[in-house]
């Protein structure tokens, strides 16, 4: 096999607390994740030599990158001397709080894994990704999951949510270090995680598969102090409601604001209600998984 073709998904948070700020500069955090199906789309294309990427965003296609960091990983780890020219088509934005960039690392190990026959097992390919960042680890596998730690330790959730959601980019994007920063600043920081009910709460509500009773239980404790700095993100929650979402609520650190709908016709007519300005709109569905092999030529 000389080349690949996966899809990486997006996610939502469907609740989020932050119990504590570490010695280290992390955050103890307790989440449910969603993944959701709005892609990007990377081509994988087996070469002797260098690592290679190629991004449809300007500015991406740097060793920063963490697709490209993906890679390196693997290849100092397993001492292999393959190379890979990688093709990203972006469609998730940036600084949205979807975990583009977090996909694109699982999609690049699983990917990797197979083009190079580096055979590594799928808890191998777990402690890399925690390498790599937070939420890849979760990425791997997708679906719904509780995350703890600083997003690492996962507890897969089998029922997870089905419906349909509306993500809202209100214009502009947010750092998730500053956002943590203003959280800590607003005397929110703690030296020891405290307990919290709110993953609890929905964990309930989705094992009851009722999607009016998931939407009442989003929650996520960095919306207000975002909100507090960019007001539009309580003007598109309030829309998202009005126009019949069950639930909404700001996604990881933002800016995104997804609204949470039962049927599709419903979220398409909150969609064009939404949609001004510099506001980027997309509805989709909940997906099961988050890393999707779409095939080879």
């Amino acid at each position: 096999m000389d080349t690949l073709t996966l899809q990486s998904s997006a996610k939502v948070n469907l609740s989020l607390d932050v119990l504590g700020r570490r010695a280290d500069g992390y955050h103890w955090v307790r989440t449910i994740l969603q993944s959701v199906g709005l892609f990007d789309t990377l081509h994988f294309t087996r070469t002797p030599g260098d690592i290679r990427l190629h991004c449809n965003w300007a500015g991406l296609a740097t060793p920063a990158n963490l697709c490209w960091r993906a890679a390196e990983l693997l290849r100092a780890e397993t001492g292999t001397t393959a190379g890979v020219s990688i093709a990203l088509e972006k469609r998730i934005p940036l600084g949205s709080g979807l975990g583009g960039g977090s996909g694109n690392a699982a999609a690049t190990l699983s990917a990797l894994n197979q083009l190079w026959a580096l055979h590594l097992s799928e808890e191998a390919l777990q402690r890399l990704a925690a390498r790599l960042g937070a939420d890849v680890p979760f990425f791997l596998r997708g679906g719904c999951a509780l995350a703890e730690g600083v997003g690492e330790r996962l507890t897969p959730l089998p029922n997870g949510l089905r419906a349909w959601l509306v993500l809202v980019q209100p214009g502009f994007a947010l750092a998730t270090r500053e956002v943590y920063a203003w959280w800590d600043a607003a005397g929110r920081r703690a030296e020891t995680p405290a307990p919290t009910g709110s993953a609890e709460a929905m964990i309930v509500a989705l094992q009851s598969g009722d999607v009016g009773e998931i939407g009442r239980h989003v929650s996520n404790a960095l919306e207000a102090v975002v909100a507090s700095r960019f007001p539009e993100i309580t003007v598109i929650k309030t829309q998202l409601l009005e126009c019949g979402a069950t639930g909404a609520t700001m996604t990881g650190t933002g800016s995104v604001v997804f609204g949470i709908f039962a049927d599709a016709s419903l979220a398409w007519a909150a969609a064009r209600h939404v949609q001004t300005g510099q506001r980027q709109v997309f509805v989709v569905p909940t997906t099961p998984t988050s890393v999707v092999f779409v095939g080879t030529p």
